[in-house]
């Protein structure tokens, strides 16, 4: 079989395997946008942190990122050996993809999907979405007392506009992101 079709048969694998991971996102009440910048992050940036722990991705994930990789180094690799058969043209509409991916995860702006940046496995900063149904909405910083729970709230992200260091009697609301400094244990049980 022609190299050019077993990549090509790999290629469709690892994109059967990305739209798999999608509708599981989906299907775990995440937006398309969500699961798109959720998908771009683990897959080609290679983040791992920043789901909490009530909200894993599914096993196969980490499979995919390596064989994603695995898929565009082969790609370049027959691109460059062979240039006069078609890899020039699954490698541009790999490009093309990538491209595409990138702009609809990005399409939500101010996407709200939970990050978590590690400094050491205890501490970190953490950006939170604050969803509709969760406990946070329409609380005041002062009456879920974060800072107790070893949290510090550094800013909340509300319609464009950043509120540094918010007060106490700040009321969160549906659609705010809060950037934190402090405990990833007391963080993970935050959500759950």
């Amino acid at each position: 079989m022609p190299m050019i079709i077993k990549l090509t048969v790999f290629s469709v694998l690892n994109m059967a395997g990305l739209v798999w991971l999608l509708i599981n996102l989906i299907k775990s009440q995440r937006t398309p946008v969500e699961a798109l910048a959720i998908t771009w992050r683990m897959i080609v940036a290679g983040c791992r942190n920043f789901e909490p722990k009530g909200k894993q991705l599914p096993d196969g994930v980490f499979i995919l990122q390596k064989t994603w990789w695995l898929m565009l180094v082969m790609q370049l690799f027959c691109w460059i050996t062979q240039p006069d058969t078609g890899f020039g043209y699954l490698g541009l509409s790999l490009i093309i993809f990538h491209l595409g991916w990138f702009l609809l995860s990005r399409s939500g702006e101010h996407c709200n999907v939970n990050r978590v940046i590690e400094l050491n496995p205890q501490w970190g900063m953490v950006f939170l979405a604050v969803r509709p149904d969760s406990y946070l909405t329409s609380k005041t910083l002062s009456e879920l007392d974060l800072r107790k729970k070893n949290l510090l709230v550094l800013a909340i992200e509300r319609q464009n506009q950043t509120i540094p260091f918010p007060k106490g009697m700040e009321v969160l609301l549906p659609g705010d992101r809060l950037v934190m400094f402090g405990d990833l244990n007391y963080y993970r049980g935050l959500e759950s």
